[in-house]
């Protein structure tokens, strides 16, 4: 009985107590300090900083010259200018005409959100009208489609651009399926099943 007390005893201090791992507290304190990365990187010793000191700005890097030209060099640019009417081209102290002295020219980004387009495609199909005019019973009339690019799936509505948009929100985006016929409903209101 003794040994059955013992062994319950056992499992249970070692399901319970505390394990081998334990940290020692550091002298004359009850539990480990988590927060004092200030007081361990201080200097013992060394006298505060004066208020100038401690307010003292570093300087700071010069914007370097001609980075928004560099990075806006490729892109499309709508220019869109900014005139007053005729009528207001007044001064408003001797009510003469103004003159354009200079522009000013401020440059912002704009982000063109993913919209859908339509494009129909008119596959023209030629035939002989002479042909058509001789054409006996059982004669089969010649006829001529002009090319046109094959789809990448036959029978769909899908476009190169459609299904690369689609694989790359799915496979680099990560994004479900669902998701994306969601935001495709949300963007033109296309009806785009999964």
């Amino acid at each position: 009985m003794n040994r059955l007390i013992e062994m319950i005893r056992l499992n249970t201090q070692k399901k319970y107590g505390t394990s081998g791992d334990s940290v020692p507290y550091p002298e004359g304190l009850d539990q480990l300090s988590l927060f004092n990365e200030a007081e361990a990187t201080a200097r013992q010793g060394e006298p505060e900083p004066t208020f100038e000191e401690a307010t003292e700005r570093t300087p700071r890097k010069p914007k370097q010259k001609g980075k928004r030209e560099q990075d806006f060099k490729d892109l499309k640019v709508t220019v869109i200018e900014h005139e007053l009417p005729a009528e207001q081209q007044v001064c408003p102290v001797c009510d003469s005409s103004l003159h354009d002295m200079k522009v000013e020219v401020t440059r912002t980004l704009k982000l063109v959100p993913a919209h859908f387009e339509v494009e129909e495609h008119r596959r023209h199909v030629y035939t002989c009208r002479v042909c058509e005019k001789a054409q006996s019973e059982g004669d089969k009339i010649p006829f001529v489609r002009a090319d046109m690019p094959n789809l990448p799936i036959p029978g769909s509505f899908a476009t190169p651009e459609l299904i690369a948009g689609i694989i790359n929100s799915k496979y680099t985006n990560a994004m479900p399926l669902a998701r994306i016929e969601r935001e495709f409903d949300r963007m033109d209101s296309v009806r785009i099943s999964r």
